[in-house]
């Protein structure tokens, strides 16, 4: 579920059942109501072909997986492949992790309307996973993340807690909020110089 161009698990972002979302959660910390179903099933997806051509080799097989070539910014696209190619049924509950991603959309290509579709697409009960760069991270990484995207047309955006909050709009963030990720991890981690805020949140 990362936003690099060759995750070790492909997916730019995730759609996953009820009950495979259950089992990551657990990880997480969130406690979560009622006993998974037996059947999982996961929409990975992601935009870029040479991404998607190597999920499809290292999925094939993969039960309950169907990797989707398709881009957030075309949300209605993304909903109807995922419902169409993988079965994902949107009158249920659903998570929807987005991880690696929201850094990489800038403003002018409208990421805070693409989010709010797939909001309102979710059944009550379905879940939103957000893992996004902070403005709060260190200038070194900061400037390296730029120095590396110098001739790629997607360019870090490091917003500040307060705009990936809005990612959130009309859903209840669950404990301990949006935050950065060593504080969703058991062990009381220190921070790092590296910011990336994690957030859950819940459709009621």
């Amino acid at each position: 579920m990362s936003g690099v161009p060759l995750p070790p698990v492909p997916a730019r972002f995730r759609f996953a059942s009820w009950a495979s979302f259950c089992r990551v959660a657990a990880k997480l910390r969130v406690s979560l109501w009622g006993a998974p179903p037996i059947v999982t099933i996961v929409a990975s997806i992601d935009f870029d072909p040479v991404v998607y051509a190597h999920s499809n080799a290292l999925l094939t097989g993969a039960p309950g997986v169907t990797p989707i070539l398709a881009d957030i910014r075309e949300p209605d696209k993304v909903l109807e492949l995922a419902s169409s190619e993988a079965g994902i049924d949107f009158s249920q509950p659903v998570a929807i992790l987005i991880v690696g991603v929201l850094h990489f959309v800038m403003d002018g290509e409208q990421p805070f309307d693409a989010v709010a579709r797939l909001r309102e697409a979710m059944a009550p009960g379905s879940l939103l996973v957000i893992q996004h760069a902070s403005i709060n991270t260190h200038p070194f990484f900061k400037n390296a993340a730029s120095v590396h995207a110098t001739n790629s047309p997607s360019q870090p955006d490091f917003r500040p807690p307060e705009r990936v909050r809005e990612f959130f709009d009309g859903l209840e963030l669950l404990p301990p909020g949006l935050v950065p990720a060593n504080e969703w991890l058991a062990g009381n981690l220190s921070s790092t110089s590296l910011v990336v805020l994690c957030g859950i949140g819940r459709k009621n």
